[in-house]
């Protein structure tokens, strides 16, 4: 449910443009060592004990997903 609910807050989150390569290649070198980044409003963690994307994948595809790992 964690990774579902994961993919909907992402999903929802407001769109914002991702930093490219030539606006990384533009900084001077001097300004590196203050140089701060912000997270995309996308991004979230889940703390999950297996491997799930594989699993959701599946169901999305209207697949049989493989059976869980035996604890």
């Amino acid at each position: 449910a964690a990774f579902e609910w994961g993919l909907g807050l992402a999903f929802d989150a407001p769109d914002a443009d991702a930093l490219g390569v030539a606006a990384l290649a533009a900084v001077p070198p001097e300004a590196w060592p203050i140089l701060t980044f912000d997270f995309h409003p996308a991004l979230n963690t889940a703390a999950l004990r297996h491997d799930v994307a594989p699993f959701q994948q599946a169901m999305a595809r209207n697949q049989d997903p493989d059976a869980a790992p035996e604890e």
